[in-house]
């Protein structure tokens, strides 16, 4: 019988482990730890792992784990598994053979969501593709084609599916060591026989050999022979049979099925028992390290769940300081000033689940497009009710697409003044984007017809800082209906970086709109040294706001890590980004989606981005064009990056930020663009779930001396 368990403890020097099932401890012994292949990835703390028993002959004492399995599920709610699918991962759960492997369950590759990904750093990969299909309609399959549904058959060989998933890990050239190609090549010429010509080079390092495809037809009244004949060009091919293989207690079989892959024929850990020459042949590093293993680790870190994913699934547990906040207060309208890292989008993340589950229609506002992402993830992670009840009663928006659904639904048209081409300042793009607003709500307030966005019950607003005052005027008096609550989540020292000039005004006196004040000064996930540095910041460019305490029930959580300013040479701009990043990549093995560059304009984010690509590296790039923002979301395995405006209101453990567009001339720091990316990339740090780890980077590639003053705050 298997366990299924989470790794509570992992002491990396003392080898030594523990695994913990519905309250029950299971030791990992230094001999099963240094036995696992990546001990330091298997047993990190929080990974759930499946696990055989072993019973300690000591009375009393605690039994022992060993045959340890890292399965990742996929963290995707909306991801329905097939009965294949169902049925292949209750194999790997229950196969006791696949110790040391790590089975990641629709990982994230460019795009493409392949079924299941086996990893074993001193074996290969196992790329396994499902089918649910009944070979034995023939009306409906032949070999190679299914009917569509217009008729007429179209090729479906799974072999061109995996082929394509293949490459696309190939494609990850970032995080190959050097000299691995050429190790790659050499030994396939050797094992296959293979002539040296550029067609067979290409051929071979567009889709590593060492990455082996299956494809699994789960009905168990499929014959191999079936399988065989429908898709002849598949590496190998499994029915039920040879999938349950892995339940065998007795591996010897598994040298007797032609349909195996190499990488899983052979169990073990050493050199001479490794399934291909791939592992035992590899070159080595100066250090020493083995670079077909260096490879498949960062391989296995990069399609690995993201902190940000780890944290979703269940709902956050809200502080004292938070519930007092959440609970719902009818007919109540206030504006709450709150500081950095206090929960403001958790507490309107609840109060919308609370909305939801009352049926009352609920609007989750924000002024930036990016946030939204964010802030439904949030509401869709607090509320644990059905999906449909989700839809129907919450709408997460931004504020303009307010504006333009309700000039749609009204049937009106304002138009907005020339004055949005690339070389206004921002002064006049402010007062043109003011001017339109103004326009477009007179517009609509005026208009004797009713929108159908009208009454809404709870009107939550998030980083109201960005919100002018008659923008909030207009939500409390035509959007919400008076009979929920209108609440407006603020924070003071954010208004450096407000699109409009006159943003967050209205707080200073927020009675004239109507709004009783209440404040949440706690910040609880804040580290000590980002805290401390903010605070240095705030006071040495008088940045006002609520003065930042910690919150009780978090202080005594502790951070690891740092906040450090390196200026760089503007020259080798290309070299100090990358040696950066493959610092953290490479080295330190972070996910990519954990780590997030931001820069002060658009034109630096798309050099940034453009510099990355180059050098093989899978990028999010937040574009100025609206589409860009909404797909602006986690899950894409990507290196995001995005100006300080687009990253308002996400967090991240890895933040880099990027200075390379100069200030203006005669400009103040106090007042220019680079103090207000400077302040609120700072603020978007957040540790790592799991191991409460973090870092910020400023990479300055500027040589103005009026920098230097934010360069002195790290020195303090």
């Amino acid at each position: 019988m298997r366990h299924f368990g989470t790794v509570t403890y992992y002491d990396a020097q003392k080898k030594f482990a523990y695994i913990n099932e519905n309250g029950t401890d299971y030791a990992v012994t230094t001999s099963v730890v240094q036995f696992l292949p990546e001990p330091d990835q298997l047993l990190k703390k929080g990974n759930t792992v499946y696990f055989s028993v072993v019973q300690n002959k000591v009375p009393g004492k605690r039994n022992y784990a060993q045959n340890i399995t890292r399965v990742v599920e996929s963290f995707n709610p909306r991801v329905k598994r097939t009965e294949g699918e169902k049925k292949l991962l209750e194999i790997f759960r229950a196969s006791s053979w696949l110790s040391g492997w790590t089975v990641l369950e629709q990982p994230y590759i460019n795009g493409l969501h392949p079924d299941f990904v086996l990893i074993h750093p001193f074996k290969g990969v196992v790329i396994v593709e499902v089918k649910d299909w009944n070979l034995n309609d023939s009306t409906r399959y032949r070999d190679g084609q299914v009917l569509g549904s217009d008729g007429t058959y179209r090729d479906a060989d799974p072999a061109y599916q995996l082929n394509r998933y293949a490459s696309c890990l190939s494609g990850l050239t970032f995080l190959e060591p050097e000299g691995l190609r050429d190790h790659i090549w050499n030994t396939s010429m050797s094992i296959y026989h293979l002539e040296d010509n550029p067609s067979n080079r290409n051929m071979v390092l567009d889709r590593y050999s060492f990455f082996e495809k299956v494809v699994f037809f789960s009905r168990p009244d499929i014959t191999l022979e079936q399988a065989r004949k429908f898709c002849p060009n598949s590496q190998f091919v499994w029915t039920r049979n040879e999938a349950e293989y892995l339940l065998d207690r007795v591996h010897n079989r598994f040298s007797e099925c032609q349909e195996f892959p190499w990488a899983l024929r052979l169990f073990g850990y050493g050199k001479v028992q490794v399934a291909t020459k791939y592992c035992s042949d590899a070159p080595t590093t100066p250090d020493g390290t083995n670079l077909f293993i260096q490879y498949l680790r960062r391989l296995t870190c990069w399609l690995d769940g993201t902190d940000y994913e780890r944290a979703r699934k269940k709902p956050y547990q809200l502080t004292q300081a938070q519930q007092a906040l959440a609970q719902h207060v009818s007919r109540a309208c206030r504006a709450c000033e709150s500081v950095i890292s206090s929960g403001k989008s958790l507490i309107l993340a609840q109060k919308a689940a609370d909305g939801i589950s009352a049926q009352r229609r609920v609007l989750v506002l924000s002024y930036n497009i990016t946030l939204t992402n964010y802030l439904r993830d949030l509401c869709r992670q607090q509320f644990t009710g059905d999906s449909r009840a989700f839809n129907q009663w919450l709408r997460v928006d931004y504020f303009h697409g307010i504006l333009r659904d309700t000039l749609y639904d009204l049937k009106l048209t304002v138009k907005m003044e020339e004055g949005q081409g690339a070389d206004v300042n921002a002064e006049e793009k402010n007062r043109v984007i003011r001017t339109y607003v103004q326009k477009s709500i007179e517009a609509i307030c005026q208009s004797s017809a009713k929108a159908d966005l009208y009454g809404y019950d709870d009107v939550l607003i998030d980083e109201g800082n960005d919100f002018c005052d008659f923008e909030i005027a207009f939500l409390k008096s035509m959007v919400y209906n008076g009979t929920g609550e209108f609440l407006v989540m603020h924070d003071t020292a954010h208004r450096i970086y407000s699109n409009l000039s006159l943003a967050g005004l209205w707080a200073d006196d927020s009675a004239t709109l109507g709004l009783t004040k209440c404040a949440l000064p706690y910040t609880y996930c804040l580290p000590h040294s980002v805290k401390d540095l903010l605070e240095r910041t705030q006071k040495a460019f008088q940045i006002p706001g609520l003065a930042m305490e910690i919150e009780p029930s978090a202080a005594e959580l502790t951070s690891y890590g740092s906040a450090r300013w390196f200026d760089q040479d503007p020259t080798h701009y290309q070299k100090g980004l990358l040696n950066e990043l493959s610092y953290w990549l490479k080295e330190r093995q972070v996910h990519p989606e954990d780590l997030i560059m931001v820069t002060v304009d658009y034109q630096s984010a798309k050099r940034l981005s453009e510099t990355l690509r180059n050098a093989g590296i899978p990028v999010q790039l937040c574009e100025s064009l609206r589409n860009s923002k909404q797909e602006f979301w986690a899950g894409k395995n990507n290196v995001k990056v995005a100006t300080y405006h687009n990253f308002k209101g996400w967090h991240a453990p890895y933040v880099i930020l990027v200075l390379d567009s100069d200030l203006a001339p005669q400009e103040e720091l106090q007042h220019s663009a680079v103090l207000s990316a400077f302040y609120v990339a700072l603020s978007r740090v957040k540790p790592t779930s799991d191991t409460r780890s973090y870092c910020f980077r400023c990479l300055n590639f500027l040589s103005d001396s009026r920098l230097r003053p934010l360069a002195a705050l790290f020195e303090q």
